[in-house]
């Protein structure tokens, strides 16, 4: 994975869950990507709204630094957008989203997004993306551009 320069999207509870995992993948060159999500916004109430910072802050705690990339779906509210410009990190919304395995189409600069749930699975599908890629001529570009 780290030979493609790509990130992978963390939570707090996975890092909790499973820390071994998140700094094995830190020590093999995978950026750590903020993913941390609190439940949606209902006026009055910001507690428990912090997921995004505490993941930051758990994700410094493997890597030794703040995440610079917070990736998520569209439904972003001002409340994750205050947090999330605190904490200085750049709101990364994939172009395309894929959960079942599938290679997902690709257009020159999109970001891509594959969810798997191992090791053979997601080398797997990067491989395939890999494939993909290559095939309709688009180059693929490490996450670290984005970080820039």
């Amino acid at each position: 994975m780290a030979t493609l320069q790509v990130g992978a999207a963390i939570d707090a509870g996975l890092i909790q869950r499973q820390p071994d995992t998140v700094r094995r993948l830190f020590a093999g060159g995978v950026v750590l990507l903020n993913s941390g999500r609190g439940r949606p916004y209902r006026t009055g109430l910001i507690n428990g709204r912090l997921a995004i910072r505490r993941t930051a802050e758990a994700i410094t705690h493997v890597d030794g630094h703040l995440p610079r990339l917070f990736v998520t779906g569209a439904d972003l509210d001002a409340i994750d957008l205050g947090v999330v410009a605190a904490i200085h990190e750049r709101i990364i919304v994939p172009d395309e989203w894929s959960s079942d395995g599938a290679v997902p189409g690709l257009r020159p600069g999109d970001i891509a997004m594959l969810e798997c749930s191992d090791d053979a699975s997601c080398q797997a599908e990067l491989a395939a993306l890999q494939r993909v890629a290559l095939r309709q001529g688009i180059p693929l570009r490490p996450i670290t551009e984005l970080i820039r």
